[in-house]
């Protein structure tokens, strides 16, 4: 049985409508992600263009952050992964 996000199960058949909201469906954020990694590159010295970003939306953060790296030859001094949750921490704020 789905749960809620306090875990407690969901009686599908009591409800009247379901919300799926796929990330950007209900409200474009957008614009909040890629403030978030533009944050996280300035301490690189980058700063990526908004189509740039758009052209990889749906792409997981480490990856971004990976084409980012290697278009403009950055060497990171963390893990990708750390710097993809520094910029959902970025995004979150």
């Amino acid at each position: 049985m789905p749960r809620q996000g306090s875990g407690s199960p969901i009686d599908l058949h009591s409800c009247r409508a379901l919300i799926f909201d796929c990330d950007g469906t209900l409200a474009d954020n957008h614009p909040a992600h890629f403030a978030a990694l533009n944050d996280v590159l300035q301490h690189y010295g980058v700063r990526v263009s908004w189509d740039w970003y758009m052209a990889r939306t749906g792409l997981p953060g480490a990856e971004t952050l990976a084409d980012a790296a290697e278009e403009h030859s950055l060497s990171f001094a963390v893990p990708v992964s750390e710097l993809a949750a520094e910029c959902e921490h970025a995004y979150l704020r």
